[in-house]
């Protein structure tokens, strides 16, 4: 399930802070004594997450790797010691734009931490019962984004790029949806908002078009909900949405990997 919201009230760290962080995990990578807890041995097993990320001004493809397999809590054994390691990134934005990331992961926090140029991401890990999910936000140059990653590569994560517009007002905006199997997450923000909205919802059906159903939010507090079609032939995820006192459509194609936006 996409929260997009902290569950631990943790803050991201300031860009100073993280850039600090990152040296002293770069300058621990020099030292080929052995026990360095950010470098993973040869042949160590990564994670692997496929996302997207949503803005007022900017969307797109968003993949992260941690090499590390264990991320969870519970796959931890208690005499693990918490470790900090490596980790990296890659945003393809909608408009072309390509950056790189890198950073950390915190074990011991379940916390991400990537950065690139101008844009600073902070996240957590969650095990949810549906596929894992790395989520938080995004301090950009045009402002707040928030993202979200179901762990797996391209094959196994789907992510549509597009855009929703309203049936009773001049509204539009970027809508993404993320696919993980039976799982459907997404995030949404109207053209030049300063902030953006999680939902998450389920898969059904099989074959060439599948049902989509989503809901974010509670009666009386930012409730939106919505119905739509996947045509996996075409690569296009198509629907309606409706909240308390709007509704309108949305649509989106499969997302480039390296930018420019839908294929």
């Amino acid at each position: 399930m996409i929260t997009t919201r902290d569950r631990r009230g943790h803050v991201p760290p300031t860009r100073t802070a993280f850039l600090l962080v990152l040296a002293t995990l770069l300058a621990g990578c020099g030292d080929d004594s052995g026990g360095n807890p950010v470098r993973p041995g040869p042949g160590s097993p990564s994670s692997q997450f496929t996302g997207a990320f949503v803005g007022g001004y900017e969307a797109g493809l968003l993949s992260i790797s941690i090499p590390t397999a264990n991320l969870a809590p519970r796959l931890r054994a208690a005499a693990v010691t918490d470790t900090v390691v490596t980790a990296s990134g890659v945003m393809s934005l909608d408009g072309g734009e390509v950056v790189t990331l890198g950073g950390y992961y915190d074990t011991a926090a379940d916390s991400l931490h990537l950065v690139g140029g101008p844009w600073t991401l902070a996240g957590l890990y969650y095990p949810t019962t549906g596929p894992p999910v790395i989520e938080g936000t995004i301090d950009g140059p045009n402002g707040a984004a928030l993202f979200a990653c179901f762990a797996g590569n391209t094959d196994s994560v789907q992510v549509f790029c597009g855009t929703f517009e309203s049936g009773a007002t001049p509204a539009t905006g970027r809508w993404n949806v993320l696919i993980a199997g039976a799982t459907l997450g997404g995030l949404m923000a109207p053209e030049g908002a300063a902030s953006a909205m999680g939902f998450s919802g389920l898969v059904t059906g099989s074959g060439t078009s599948r049902s989509l159903t989503f809901s974010a939010g509670e009666p009386g507090s930012g409730f939106i909900s919505g119905v739509g079609t996947w045509n996996t032939i075409t690569r296009e995820v198509a629907g309606t949405w409706a909240t308390e006192t709007d509704s309108g459509t949305w649509a989106g194609e499969r997302c480039l990997q390296g930018g420019g936006g839908p294929n």
